[in-house]
């Protein structure tokens, strides 16, 4: 979900916040800890450091409400490696108790070739 701020009629980007205090992942975040909505995003690094993890998470938690630090929208997922696991999201919905369901049918698939 997007802010409309009423002084100026523009679109003000939601922080979604990932809820982790990983060093590591800080230069990933903005200084808040979080992702901008609205915003293309590639996360890139070495093999199994949380990447796929990171990206299901996100998928679904943008879609809590924004007094949960969600964004209150949808998910786009472009994978590039063949990593994507519907039955993931249903597990991590799950944990944030939402409807499994309702979060799949909120997040665009995309499957691209390298």
């Amino acid at each position: 979900m997007t802010v409309v701020d009423p002084s100026h009629n523009e679109r003000l980007p939601q922080l979604l916040l990932i809820g982790c205090l990983v060093l590591s992942w800080r230069p990933l975040t903005n200084d808040a800890g979080g992702f901008e909505s609205g915003s293309l995003t590639e996360i890139y690094g070495e093999f199994r450091t949380g990447k796929t993890q990171l990206c299901h998470t996100l998928a679904v938690t943008s879609q809590l409400p924004l007094a949960q630090g969600g964004a209150e929208g949808k998910a786009m997922y472009i994978d590039t490696e063949g990593t994507f696991r519907p039955q993931r999201l249903i597990s991590i919905a799950e944990r944030f108790g939402m409807d499994p369901s309702a979060v799949l049918d909120n997040v665009a698939y995309a499957k691209v070739k390298p």
